[in-house]
């Protein structure tokens, strides 16, 4: 069996390298027809919004190469990140076709292993402001504001949004040094490991698969003498990453490896 996982790519310029990248890797899924569940893992796009027209004609190449996939008996998992909202909405036509849409963690039993998958948006538990933000967007007012405003507001307002959101973390690491660059990549970890651990401590779990936090990570731990995995898929903006699981071998690998594999 295999299995492959991405997330973060963040899809929005169709002259941008994440799309160029996002689209070879969907076109070798496609030419391939050997993968056997395909799991975007949250923030495929940078914004997409419910079933707003102008979110489809816009990427509109990315969703017919997933239909074509799932159409070549691809199972799609795609689970809802904090850029990619009400899913469903446009989705649950396409669910005949393989494409599943989930808003919350998933466990599944595949190739032997048991999987925990979630989009990773709840890592960071000091976080208080996004989970007041989380709390909101999941409300009946929230979700009838975005269905009756027009696609096009909530487009361009979407990616304003993420540009004062970029720019801010441009300032954030302008005057960092490498070493406080290093130091906060190895906090990230820290935190990625310790909410694994924790998350799947009462649990079957074999792998426990994220995103979110945009570092790839692959940790090897033990708990009550049995061997785990804790990943994180990393973004595909500086440095995309391909998790495979193939016949029970796991694998995180640069997108360039796992196109040459």
């Amino acid at each position: 069996m295999k299995l492959l996982f991405v997330s973060d790519v963040h899809l929005k310029e169709h002259q941008g390298l994440e799309y160029i990248n996002f689209l070879k890797f969907l076109k070798f899924v496609l030419k391939s027809k050997n993968t056997d569940h395909l799991f975007l893992v949250g923030d495929i796009f940078d914004l997409w919004i419910s079933d707003k027209p102008i979110f489809f004609n816009h990427f509109s190449d990315v969703v017919i190469l997933l239909q074509d996939i799932s159409k070549n008996g691809t199972q799609i998992h795609y689970f809802e990140g904090n850029h990619d909202l009400y899913l469903d909405k446009f989705f649950k036509d396409k669910d005949k076709d393989g494409i599943k849409t989930y808003n919350s963690p998933k466990n599944f039993c595949l190739d032997g292993l048991n999987l925990k998958v979630e989009h990773g948006d709840l890592i960071n538990q000091n976080d208080h402001w996004y989970f007041k933000w989380k709390k909101l967007i999941n409300t009946k007012i929230f979700k009838h504001v975005v269905n009756i405003s027009p696609g096009f507001f909530i487009f361009y307002l979407g990616f304003f949004l993420g540009f004062l959101s970029s720019l801010k973390r441009k300032i954030f690491f302008l005057n960092k040094t490498h070493i406080k660059k290093t130091e906060y990549e190895k906090n990230i970890r820290k935190m990625l490991h310790d909410y694994a651990e924790v998350r799947c401590k009462n649990e079957s779990v074999d792998v426990f698969i994220n995103g979110h936090v945009h570092v790839a990570d692959m940790y090897k731990y033990k708990c009550i003498e049995k061997e785990k995995y804790a990943i994180n898929l990393g973004e595909w903006k500086k440095s995309p990453h391909v998790l495979s699981i193939i016949d029970k071998k796991i694998k995180l690998d640069s997108l360039d490896n796992f196109l040459l594999s």
